[in-house]
């Protein structure tokens, strides 16, 4: 998102075992202060516990990013599919996709929505001290596409808006955030 919406923290007891991973994940997992459980592995052939494949395999989960970042993407598990961006991947892949999918929709529908409700009022206040923005319309998108978000499958949507703001705000003389 282009600003801070919340902190995630994600509890996990199992052993995983993450089989050619992109970088921007090994990199993550690596950063993690406790990672005893977390493994990775570039065939698989050495892994216990939940397998858990980038890309095509025979794992207890798969995930497809969009992109080589994986910024974006599809955690499939049970049978189930759910969608993630950022770092909602470790969301997705820790959690049943029932829960996943109500505190994925929890955190856009109200905190996202409420956030970016708020910087659009701030676009309009900073415009009357001699500061345009020209983000009032674009948060308030945001704010709409949050709110209206039934399944994560829409993430994308909220994903390439928050991208344009976000770009849009780094070149600003005065920024939102």
């Amino acid at each position: 998102m282009p600003f801070k919406i919340a902190d995630l923290m994600i509890v996990y007891s199992e052993q995983y075992c993450f089989i050619n991973p992109p970088e921007s994940i090994k990199d993550s997992i690596n950063g993690f202060q406790n990672k005893s459980n977390l493994k990775i592995s570039g065939l698989g052939k050495d892994c216990e516990g939940v397998k858990v494949c980038f890309g095509s395999g025979n794992c207890d989960i798969n995930v497809r990013c969009l992109g080589e970042s994986c910024s974006q993407g599809e955690v499939i598990k049970n049978g189930k599919s759910v969608y993630f961006i950022d770092e909602l991947i470790y969301g997705a892949i820790f959690s049943d996709p029932a829960i996943y999918e109500c505190n994925a929709k929890r955190i856009m529908k109200f905190r996202l929505a409420n956030l970016a409700e708020m910087y659009s009022e701030k676009a309009k206040f900073v415009s009357t001290k001699g500061c345009n923005t020209g983000l009032v319309n674009e948060m308030d998108i945001l704010a709409s596409a949050s709110e209206r978000l039934s399944k994560t499958s829409q993430l994308s949507e909220i994903y390439r808006l928050s991208e344009d703001i976000n770009e849009k705000n780094m070149y600003l003389q005065c920024r939102l955030y």
